[in-house]
């Protein structure tokens, strides 16, 4: 299978994130220790590496230099291969970590709608 290809490859990368995050937590039972300091490690990891991973989305809303609803930023990676949710999530992080705005912006559920709801909406400063 790929994903095992991936996973040695990512081991031979950093082996000391990977014992962490994925060889222990696999290893016996789920102790309640080994999944925080695993959990501990993702987020210094993210904390490091965010930039990197997150280039694209931070790109857009760079470029953007405005509030842009959830939505929005979801059509502009439509044909990708990132999925609504891990946008969502990217972007609850970096709000979370304080590298983001969080707003809210009104949404029509159809285009004949008459009422709109609110919908997440983020703005980087650049």
């Amino acid at each position: 299978m790929w994903e095992d290809d991936v996973i040695y490859r990512a081991m031979e990368l950093d082996p000391e994130l990977f014992q962490i995050v994925y060889l222990d937590v696999l290893a016996g039972r789920k102790k309640k220790q080994v999944l925080l300091t695993a959990m501990a490690r993702i987020d210094q990891y993210l904390d490091e590496h965010y930039k990197a991973h997150l280039k694209p989305l931070l790109a857009l809303l760079k470029k953007a230099n405005r509030v842009m609803p959830l939505s929005e930023i979801s059509d502009h990676f439509a044909y990708s291969q990132v999925y609504l949710w891990h946008i969502e999530a990217a972007c609850e992080w970096l709000e979370r970590k304080g590298r983001l705005q969080k707003f809210s912006s009104p949404f029509k559920l159809t285009k004949r709608s008459l009422e709109e709801v609110e919908e997440p909406a983020y703005f980087l400063e650049a």
